[in-house]
């Protein structure tokens, strides 16, 4: 008897672990399910065009659209799609076939797939990803055949992504069609000019789901062909864009305005956010700050004019980083180094490192760290001009930021005000870098008042009058390229400019009362950039329930990371967390839950 009613509790227990075991697998799957997850953005490109090393504008739009709405963003070469594991933990994944997008070693190269590349995307879609997609994706074979040319069509036989985009492609003469419909909204339009001198270029053939969504078509009276499509494949969506110059403005040789393309970006984060029950978003800077600034200075002037800025910022709690090079006077590096400011390289004595070979470039930037004495984590070009072979050793040599790429959006766009990881192509050599760049003020203090010192004397109200335009281009640059994007100003000055004098410095001092007046988060470059850097690493999962919202993080199990915030349209009763505290804060707009971001932690958020 004993016996078995021993046999009967171990029985009782082995059926308690299995389901004990069963539900922690589950849990742990719900929680590693993309359809789960705050949105997570991934981008195929090399990044940086060898000319200016500066990003496609439509990438540009890309990163602001996103940081809208909390979804951080990756920029990765094409080797990322052999690596599901790696895909998983994003939920959006951009592919165009425009120039400079990918152009390492052929141009429009994603247009040369493997059916491996192709079957690992469907698989990211099948379980809950985002596709999006410009024309010619994967037509080509590695080796070049084009596959229309060999089979005459794009099928599921020959083609993997066909099932996900759900239709078949084959190409035809558009000459006289021009595109109805919309990329964002609900607003029926032309959205492409008619085609002209014979236009070859794929269309849908055949569809082959039911679940499509027809967004434009191609039209010329009486024919009809679908050109912009969303097809819900598996638990994901693919959109398939008839042409990848929708992913770049009409100013720059695409078809549809900026503001259209940031539209349809917003629409396809709030999408996956409704289908999937996520409620909340990520906000991009800590504490509940909706924009981040930091002062950079370029070493040039005076002791003077170093104390002159040193004493403003000050009265506003703030340090500037300065970017400092071998022709710094003995005198000024002394005083930089007797304050504790925050140090960076401006590389020891090259100006044009465009023109240096690698070993040239880690010479000098390593000289300079010998100068100083010390090992820097940021790093700023020579006239804000980026070489590849000195990104290459920035890289190399563990450089958390670098800041040289000038953001713009009001004149045109160069740029970026949202950080992001830089990723270096030359001639055939690609690599994704843990650099994060923090892109200055396009226009710096030189551009306008690079001759205050000869009209001190002679014209003293020419001086006031571009202190005062230099003033106003600071506070449009804030208000206009910055705070709509929830981006980061980084105010790139020298002291011998801007703090010439005590009029010069009211552009400055002007800003700050602007900056702290928005209710920015104000921090070292270096401090900034190691926030977004991490922050981009973790993810966080969400459960929705009925009372409450769980929201689990993963990530390296290295980085910890303080006040990280999500943002809500409703008022949470209360938040806890796991591992230490999670506090509630408010504006007149939103609510949101502040807390230390690790590995393992878990929030709960009661409605």
């Amino acid at each position: 008897m004993v016996v078995q009613f021993s046999k009967f509790i171990s029985a009782i227990l082995i059926i308690f672990i299995f389901f004990s075991c069963y539900r922690q697998e589950n849990e742990r799957i719900e929680y590693s399910d993309p359809q789960h997850q705050i949105p997570r953005v991934l981008i195929i490109t090399t990044g940086l065009e060898s000319s200016e090393t500066t990003l496609p504008k439509g990438i540009v739009i890309a990163l602001q659209a996103f940081n809208q709405k909390g979804a951080m963003v990756r920029l990765e070469p094409r080797d990322i799609l052999y690596q599901p594991d790696e895909l998983k933990k994003f939920n959006i994944l951009l592919l165009s076939t425009s120039p400079g997008y990918h152009d390492a070693d052929r141009k429009y190269s994603l247009s040369f797939m493997s059916n491996d590349e192709m079957k690992n995307i469907c698989e990211f879609v099948q379980a809950g990803g985002i596709l999006i997609a410009g024309d010619n994706v994967g037509r080509n074979e590695e080796n070049g055949t084009d596959r229309i040319v060999l089979h005459g069509r794009l099928s599921s036989d020959n083609y993997p992504l066909a099932n996900c985009f759900g239709l078949e492609l084959v190409e035809k003469n558009m000459d006289g069609f021009r595109i109805y419909g919309h990329l964002s909204g609900n607003e029926n339009q032309y959205i492409r000019p008619v085609a002209e001198n014979y236009l070859y270029t794929l269309v849908a053939d055949t569809l082959l789901s039911n679940q499509i969504k027809i967004m434009a078509n191609w039209v010329r009276e009486p024919d009809t062909i679908p050109a912009i499509i969303k097809n819900q494949y598996g638990k994901g969506n693919a959109y398939l864009l008839a042409s990848s110059e929708y992913f770049h403005p009409a100013d720059d040789g695409g078809l549809v305005s900026t503001t259209k393309i940031s539209d349809f970006y917003h629409e396809v984060i709030e999408d996956f956010c409704n289908h999937n029950a996520i409620p909340i978003q990520l906000n991009p800077w800590p504490s509940g700050h909706k924009y981040a600034f930091c002062v950079t200075m370029n070493s040039e002037g005076n002791l003077a004019n170093y104390q002159r800025v040193r004493k403003l910022l000050k009265n506003y709690n703030l340090t500037a980083d300065y970017f400092v090079n071998g022709n710094v006077s003995n005198e000024v590096r002394n005083y930089l180094k007797h304050e504790k400011n925050q140090l960076h390289s401006n590389g020891f004595a090259f100006d044009n490192y465009r023109r240096l070979t690698y070993s040239q470039s880690v010479s000098d930037i390593l000289k300079n760290e010998h100068v100083w004495g010390q090992n820097f984590s940021g790093f700023r070009f020579p006239y804000t001009m980026p070489g590849f072979w000195g990104m290459m050793a920035l890289s190399e040599h563990n450089y958390i930021f670098e800041s040289s790429i000038g953001a713009n959006n009001m004149e045109f766009i160069h740029g970026s005000v949202v950080p992001y990881n830089i990723v270096i192509a030359n001639e055939g050599f690609y690599h994704s870098t843990e650099i994060l760049e923090l892109a200055p003020t396009y226009h710096d203090d030189y551009y306008f008042l690079n001759v205050v010192e000869s009209l001190r004397k002679e014209s003293p109200q020419l001086v006031i009058e571009k202190t005062q335009l230099y003033k106003k281009y600071l506070e449009n640059f804030w208000e206009y390229a910055v705070k709509p994007f929830q981006g980061v100003m980084v105010y790139q000055g020298h002291p011998g400019y801007v703090a010439n004098n005590d009029t010069t410095l009211t552009a400055l001092e002007n800003l700050l009362k602007v900056v702290q007046h928005d209710n920015a988060w104000t921090a070292p470059a270096s401090e900034i950039a190691c926030f977004r850097r991490n922050l981009t690493l973790m993810r966080f999962y969400v459960k929705n329930e009925t009372n409450k919202i769980i929201v689990n993080v993963l990530g390296p199990e290295s980085i910890s990371i303080d006040n990280v915030c999500l943002n809500m349209d409703f008022e949470p009763k209360k938040a806890d967390a796991s591992i230490g505290k999670a506090r509630i804060q408010s504006d007149s707009l939103q609510y949101y839950v502040v807390f230390n971001a690790l590995s393992g932690q878990k929030i709960s958020i009661y409605k």
